[in-house]
């Protein structure tokens, strides 16, 4: 009777019908989007850049841009062409974020070589990560490294010699 019942109790229990879930279809994805292409820097500005977005760009960018026509490249040479250009990278040295301390250090490079000891000595200290691209390539690298690069390859120099380019390449002659 024991076997009867086990017998029956598998019967009962276990139906012959499967139920199928079906298969979801795949998911259509691309390629993942570069780093930071949702950076400040791949935003419309207008035409000529207006001071007032020339800082923003500078303040928060999360790219330290060199070797291309690169947005943060043309807001440097902007904020360099105003009168108080020191006063203004004194103020992205103090609150920008890293890449825009670094443009900070180039301005100071030009202008100031005092404030740009003083910039250097304080950022090549730093161990935290910014994000360098060179034209088609970039990577982490410490902040430190970066302002080694900088000096090294003049950069400074090499932004200001870009000047009527990055303007004519962003829409404004000069």
């Amino acid at each position: 009777m024991a076997i009867v019942a086990a017998l029956l109790a598998s019967v009962v229990g276990c139906s012959s019908e499967k139920t199928e879930i079906p298969t979801p279809p795949p998911r259509e994805t691309g390629p993942p989007p570069p780093p930071f292409s949702s950076d400040i820097s791949h935003q419309r500005f207008r035409s000529p850049l207006a001071v007032r977005d020339a800082e923003r760009i500078l303040l928060e960018t999360e790219v330290f841009e060199h070797g291309s026509l690169a947005r943060q490249i043309h807001a440097f040479n902007v904020l360099l062409d105003q009168p108080d250009a020191v006063e203004r990278f004194q103020v992205i040295a103090e609150r920008a974020r890293l890449p825009g301390q670094l443009y900070a250090l180039c301005a100071f490079e030009l202008v100031d070589p005092a404030r740009a000891e003083a910039l250097a000595s304080r950022l090549g200290k730093v161990t935290n990560l910014v994000y360098v691209n060179q034209s088609d390539w970039g990577r982490e690298q410490p902040v430190s490294e970066a302002v080694t690069l900088i000096r090294k390859r003049k950069l400074a120099d090499a932004f200001r010699k870009q000047k009527a380019e990055v303007y004519r390449h962003f829409g404004k002659a000069g």
